[in-house]
């Protein structure tokens, strides 16, 4: 088992995770305030960029509301073929 890092021993850690006696980092999600400035300012784009990235680090099985959000981010600003691009990669 790895050594107990200071703030595990104090309990202070509420963030980290044990998987396989690993400590892993939290998942940090998409920022909402970038992705709300891009709808804003009208650029779809890099709003569905910035959920793109933000794919790679939500699990569909964790994180249903991002995945939520996505879907609801699509069918306003969405087509049928970036509809599809998103649930190709929530696979």
């Amino acid at each position: 088992m790895p050594p107990e890092l200071p703030c595990q021993q104090a309990g202070q850690c509420p963030g980290r995770r044990r998987l396989g006696g690993a400590l892993t980092p939290p998942l940090p999600p998409p920022c909402p305030a970038a992705l709300q400035l891009e709808r804003k300012l009208g650029e779809v784009d890099r709003a569905r960029a910035i959920l793109r990235h933000g794919a790679s680090l939500a699990d569909p099985r964790t994180s249903k509301p991002f995945w939520d959000a996505w879907n609801e981010f699509e069918v306003r600003h969405g087509n049928e073929d970036t509809f599809r691009e998103m649930l190709r990669i929530k696979r």
